[in-house]
């Protein structure tokens, strides 16, 4: 199921309008392809700061996806990236 979520960054906890989804080892972010920034600028500033995590963007039919996993020993830190909207 599709929450409405924060995304938190090296630039700081903000909302996004992005379905979060669960997947094995982390979440998959989806968004509308003309606000891919949304996803891939916050993405870009994590790489930097947290190398072991593993992002892959993916564009399908006017949508773009970003999963994001990460190691067992990194979970919670992946967790707290996301969380839904009150």
């Amino acid at each position: 199921m599709a929450n409405r979520g924060f995304l938190s960054s090296p630039v700081g906890r903000r909302p996004v309008d992005v379905e979060l989804y669960p997947i094995p080892e982390g979440m998959r972010l989806t968004v509308p392809m003309e606000r891919a920034a949304v996803l891939t600028e916050p993405a870009v500033a994590e790489q930097r700061c947290s190398p072991s995590f593993d992002f892959r963007l993916h564009l399908d039919h006017g949508m773009v996806h970003l999963e994001v996993r990460s190691p067992a020993e990194d979970a919670t830190r992946l967790a707290a990236l996301f969380a839904p909207a009150p």
